[in-house]
């Protein structure tokens, strides 16, 4: 029997036992949140299900990861591990994830459509077209019914009342939803009638947006002839349709901004583009009548001998320069000429030989050392006013 020292060492040694067991070290469980308690540093609250409930504990940090907030009945996913709180010896799980349930399988599923569709280029910046400046007609696939058309329209009368807008009523959630947009974007793309579409839902849970979510969507957006906002969810809600069109808002009255530039902003910039259009004219008028001024009142409309005159002195000039700059040239190479004959007059051998001194030849060769010749060894020996030929009677080398 072990005997511990205090209750502290009890509880320290059941939380190790609990760390040791690869299940209870690291598991995945679901339930539903209860009595939530919120602090500074996180978050306490009960998991339950029909049977039993828990003791769990999420740190702030991994708090501020989700996306929802956890709210009393939701039901999620969790990860984490058992352990017990020594100085109270409460047994708890600490929980690393969470999810809201059923959420994790679709979040999964979009992550790997995702990766593949961007393996295959459907997201890249350089396919991305660009929006028109000012729309003829702006193409909207959303419900018919609801807020977001409504706040569509509202937002474009608000900043330029002369827009023209055609809908397509479509599905934004639900099994139909995918093909009733892809249907859409096919209706005008073959109708050409429109210079922009934008794709609008508003805010919703992962399922209620999953529709966007979908390849034969994306497929058709990227195909699509015609430049595509997605205005789907809130600002933190992402779906594939937001990666793979031209270009995302983060809320469907922000796609109506965007789309529509304000009719004010547009009178101003006219106004400043024919400010800037009256003055380059009168620019160009007032250096033309100068030129003009200056061409009229030139000497050679009265005289034409006077420009003759004028191009006979610069050729003169020039000329004059030319020849200048020759006989300098010339004269810098004489000397150059002349100081390196001089050079070469010095190094030459005649100076040498001018000495007293001498060199010798044999067979051809000058020379050096008398490893070069034999007794008997026909040489020439060249001195500074001839040649004398010897023949080698003895060799003598130096000690």
């Amino acid at each position: 029997m072990y005997e511990f020292r205090d209750i502290l060492e009890l509880n320290q040694r059941a939380c190790t036992v609990l760390f040791a067991d690869e299940q209870l070290s690291s598991l995945k469980v679901k339930g539903e949140l209860s009595g939530i308690k919120n602090y500074s540093y996180g978050s306490f609250f009960n998991m339950k299900d029909g049977t039993s409930q828990i003791s769990c504990f999420m740190y702030k940090n991994r708090i501020d990861l989700l996306n929802f907030r956890l709210e009393e009945g939701l039901s999620v996913n969790v990860t984490g591990f058992v352990s017990i709180y020594p100085e109270r010896g409460s047994y708890r799980l600490e929980i690393d994830t969470m999810s809201r349930a059923g959420v994790g399988d679709l979040a999964e599923q979009m992550r790997r459509l995702y990766e593949r569709l961007r393996s295959e280029g459907l997201f890249a910046p350089e396919h991305k077209k660009k929006l028109p400046l000012l729309p003829r007609r702006i193409g909207v696939i959303s419900s018919s019914q609801g807020a977001v058309i409504h706040d569509i329209i509202n937002t474009l009368s608000r900043r330029n009342p002369h827009f023209d807008l055609l809908l397509y009523p479509s599905a934004v959630q639900g099994e139909s939803c995918a093909r009733e947009v892809c249907e859409g974007l096919n209706y005008f793309m073959s109708s050409s009638k429109v210079d922009v579409i934008i794709i609008a839902r508003g805010g919703g849970s992962i399922e209620d947006l999953w529709g966007f979510n979908d390849e034969t969507l994306a497929r058709t957006i990227y195909n699509c002839s015609i430049p595509v906002i997605s205005a789907v969810g809130h600002e933190t809600d992402y779906t594939i349709c937001d990666y793979v069109s031209d270009m995302r808002t983060p809320t469907p009255t922000a796609a109506a901004e965007l789309v529509m530039p304000s009719y004010e902003e547009l009178k101003g910039r006219n106004r400043n583009l024919r400010d800037v259009l009256d003055f380059s004219i009168k620019s160009i008028i007032d250096r033309k009548r100068n030129q003009l001024k200056y061409l009229s009142e030139n000497k050679a409309l009265y005289t034409p001998m006077y420009n003759i005159e004028i191009q006979k002195n610069r050729l003169n000039l020039l000329k004059e320069r030319f020849n200048s700059i020759t006989d300098k040239r010339l004269t810098d190479e004489k000397n150059r000429i002349g100081s390196l004959r001089k050079s070469l007059a010095l190094l030459g051998p005649s100076n040498t030989l001018d000495r007293g001194y001498s060199y010798i030849i044999s067979d051809g060769r000058t020379v050096r050392n008398v490893s070069q010749v034999r007794v008997g060894d026909e040489i020439r020996i060249f001195v500074s006013d001839g040649v004398i030929e010897a023949r080698v009677e003895n060799i003598k080398e130096n000690e």
